[in-house]
């Protein structure tokens, strides 16, 4: 398995440790990915894995505004996961519509956002997108670099655009950077009572041929 730790991952994978206990019994998620040339995607495919976790992945969406690199991430997400289902859009965060962000209503979907602030959009209508094509369960999953010299908390409004979220926040100062690790998760939508959280053989994770 190509090794998908980089300098930076380390945020993500804390949001990451804070989503509900719920949500990795669920034996089938879908995941949307934001950006960051599918590094959302594979890290969380890295924690499933370290953490011993059966759950299996159907549909993977990789929103990515270079061509290159979205080809690349299709590559590197389909190596780990050969059984997904890899939907691709070449966009923009500012350029999303409506038929770019799909849920399911029966599969819990985990939205993955990873330093995609940085590249300085139209947070309210990105928000407005997404709440707008919404169904069943959501997991957002969110980390930012935060500069305290500017103030710019921009997970706290994307946050406070969606119908009385539940966010978990936290701050951990980095030492070596003028930066601090700003991590958010919260929820939308609840479980449907047929979701089974008993994981068969043949869905376990762990028997996936790329081990």
């Amino acid at each position: 398995m190509k090794e998908t730790k980089t300098t930076d991952n380390g945020n993500i994978v804390k949001a990451f440790e804070n989503i509900p206990e719920i949500f990795f019994r669920q034996s089938e998620i879908n995941i949307i990915d934001y950006g960051r040339q599918g590094f959302g995607a594979l890290c969380y495919v890295d924690f499933l894995r370290s953490k011993l976790i059966p759950q299996s992945i159907k549909k993977v969406t990789l929103i990515e505004q270079s061509e290159i690199y979205l080809k690349r991430a299709v590559e590197e997400v389909s190596s780990l996961l050969p059984d997904a289902e890899i939907v691709t859009v070449n966009k923009t965060i500012e350029d999303l519509s409506n038929n770019d962000i799909a849920c399911d209503e029966k599969i819990p979907t985990l939205h993955i956002l990873s330093n995609v602030f940085e590249m300085l959009f139209d947070i309210g209508n990105f928000g407005m997108v997404i709440s707008d094509n919404l169904k069943g369960y959501n997991q957002f999953a969110c980390a930012e670099r935060y500069n305290p010299a500017t103030e710019e908390l921009w997970l706290y409004y994307f946050s406070g655009l969606f119908y009385d979220p539940e966010p978990k926040y936290s701050f951990d100062k980095k030492t070596t950077t003028p930066f601090w690790e700003h991590i958010l998760c919260f929820s939308i939508g609840e479980f449907e009572e047929d979701v089974s959280t008993e994981v068969t053989e043949d869905k376990r994770f762990l028997n996936k041929k790329t081990l």
